[in-house]
């Protein structure tokens, strides 16, 4: 049945390692990138002066998002009811009668059984009740295929502390 790795609490776990991974990068990115050309221009002048840059500051981050959110699996459904009946059903109807009566004819030389035909419809007009209850025990099971919409609205915080390692040219006033 549908169960998801890690559900959405591991989903959420996932998102914001996922954001403190590139706020991080792009943090010791751009100080490596300063630290490459500080390094470049010193390397021109050869005076170099190697440095700890502590980076200690909070990143917030709004999140204000619709996730869908697929659902796929199945849902018992328990019933174990008594259902009472009560009905009145009524009955209007032609009956149809086609059939070959013999007949007794008695004369005064003796009885004579004679075939009479009978071609007829016979109205019908009535009604009868339904009084019954009928219980019904099952586990019906419902499948369920669908995809959630889930708002995501939350500050975030993330903590940066961390030290680059930077090589700081020293100016020269020679010229």
């Amino acid at each position: 049945m549908g169960k998801s790795r890690g559900g959405i609490g591991g989903f959420f776990k996932f998102l914001f390692k996922f954001i403190f991974f590139i706020i991080f990068l792009g943090v010791i990115i751009s100080a490596s990138a300063y630290a490459g050309y500080l390094y470049g221009q010193a390397q021109a002048e050869k005076t170099l002066f190697e440095v700890d840059i502590p980076i200690k500051q909070n990143f917030s981050l709004t999140i204000n998002e619709m996730i869908d959110f697929p659902v796929k699996t199945s849902v018992s459904l328990p019933i174990n009811e008594v259902f009472p009946i009560n009905e009145v059903i009524p009955i209007q109807a032609y009956v149809p009668i086609d059939t070959v009566v013999n007949v007794p004819v008695t004369l005064p030389t003796g009885t004579v059984y004679v075939d009479v035909p009978i071609k007829t419809y016979i109205p019908v007009n009535t009604s009868f009740s339904i009084n019954k209850e009928i219980k019904i025990s099952k586990t019906l099971s419902i499948p369920i295929d669908t995809n959630i919409k889930i708002p995501i609205k939350k500050e975030v915080t993330i903590p940066i502390d961390t030290v680059v390692k930077a090589k700081i040219p020293i100016p020269t006033f020679n010229k």
